[in-house]
């Protein structure tokens, strides 16, 4: 029969205030880099909402251009000379 046993270390943190600094340092790093990301997060939705609003645009002169060819097509139909 084998045996395993297994150790577990208990990591101790060091309570000095040189990493407590370069943690502060690295947090606010972070924090510019999130600060960064939201605005480009913005800058994207305006966009976004751009796009949608031209598309939305093109929809409706689509709509209408159909609906002005079909009552052409309609006016032409009864306009036909006899054959």
């Amino acid at each position: 029969m084998n045996l395993i046993i297994v150790i577990k270390r208990k990591e101790h943190v060091l309570r000095c205030h040189y990493r407590t600094r370069a943690r502060a340092r690295v947090m606010g790093e972070v924090e510019e880099v999130q600060e960064q990301m939201k605005a480009d997060i913005e800058a994207l939705k305006e966009q976004m909402a751009t796009m949608i609003e031209a598309m939305m645009s093109i929809k409706e002169i689509i709509k209408v251009n159909a609906v002005k060819i079909a009552a052409t097509s309609t006016i032409a139909e009864v306009d036909l000379p006899p054959q």
